[in-house]
């Protein structure tokens, strides 16, 4: 009762605003309708290809709106803010069709993955960028073998 409580206030104060308020089994989520995802990645990398180029990135997207994101990071226009030998790892969560190279399984499978890449990366020196991490397969990569169709992390 609560949370269809909160959602009626909330509802009630911001009245004709921008936004959308999802309610779910004991949460709410408000968010703004102008706000999309590709919008605010394509911001962000701007941003920081200003100061450098991205060697690195590792996306995990929950449901089909992520696959516009997907589907921007796997384009060719996408490439002018990494560098030359950039890696991108997009996922999804959970199994389904999807424009993304990997899924997890879950939010347990996320958390096993960010702890061996944390863990490959605590094997490099401190100073190195992740660019240097290429051969990061041969100290226990936490990804999948094949990036040109859907792989599993485990």
């Amino acid at each position: 009762m609560v949370v269809g409580e909160l959602y009626a206030q909330i509802k009630q104060i911001l009245g004709n605003s921008p936004v959308e308020i999802v309610q779910g089994k004991g949460y709410l989520e408000v968010k703004p309708l102008k706000l999309k995802k590709q919008k605010l990645l394509k911001v962000l990398l701007q941003k920081i290809s200003q100061v450098t180029k991205i060697d690195y990135m590792l996306y995990v997207g929950a449901d089909t709106g992520n696959e516009s994101v997907y589907q921007f990071l796997r384009a060719k226009r996408s490439d002018q803010y990494f560098t030359r030998e950039h890696k991108k790892y997009i996922c999804t969560l959970g199994k389904k069709p999807s424009s993304a190279f990997y899924y997890l399984d879950d939010v347990d499978e996320v958390k096993f993955m960010l702890s061996r890449l944390k863990t490959a990366c605590q094997k490099r020196k401190k100073n190195r960028s992740y660019s240097d991490l290429k051969d990061l397969q041969s100290v226990g990569s936490p990804f999948g073998q094949d990036m040109n169709k859907a792989s599993h992390f485990r």
